[in-house]
This record gives C-alpha cells, structure tokens and sequence, in this order.
C-alpha cells in the first residue's frame, strides 16, 4: 500500500511512540548499525501526520548513511589478494 494510501489513524501511537525511545537511545549510545538506521527511517514516516509532511532529506540522509555502512561492509567482506590461504601471494599457496 502506498504511504498517501495508508489510514495513520489506524497506527498504534504507543508503539510508535515506544519505538522512537528505542530508537533515540540507540542514537545517543552511537550504536548504528541497519536495524538503528531502518529504525530511523521508520520513526521520520511515523512522525508525518500526513504523506505530505514526510521529512524526505532527512530520510534521504539516513538511507546514504545506510548504503555508506554497506559498502564499507562489503569492502572489508572482500579477501584481498594473499589474504587467504592458497591465494597468490601467500605463504601456503603455490606460486
């Protein structure tokens, strides 16, 4: 369902609004990893009253720091040549 589509006064305020406490602790202990930032991003749609009124740049901002987190991640999920063994370069591997 499209976010103008959707009733938010059918939301459970108590959940959101425990959910964002969740989410604001995480972000005063500095503890972001996806789960935090998806968090975030849910908590800036659920602060909207209305479609309209969605703090898009802030959620743009989060989802970059999200792709950013990921690629990082990525990086260092890669081995680099000679890194394993077997590979080139290592001692184990054959030239």
């Amino acid at each position: 369902m499209l976010l103008e589509d959707q009733d938010r006064d059918g939301w459970d305020v108590s959940e959101i609004d425990e959910g964002r406490v969740l989410v604001e602790r995480a972000l005063r202990m500095r503890h972001l990893g996806p789960y935090q930032l998806q968090a975030a991003i849910a908590a800036v749609h659920a602060d909207a009253r209305r479609s309209g009124e969605i703090d898009w740049d802030q959620i743009a901002g989060l989802y970059d720091e999200l792709l950013r987190r990921r690629a990082l991640a990525g990086d260092r999920a890669q081995p680099r040549r000679g890194d394993r063994a077997g590979g080139a370069g290592s001692r184990t591997g054959s030239p």
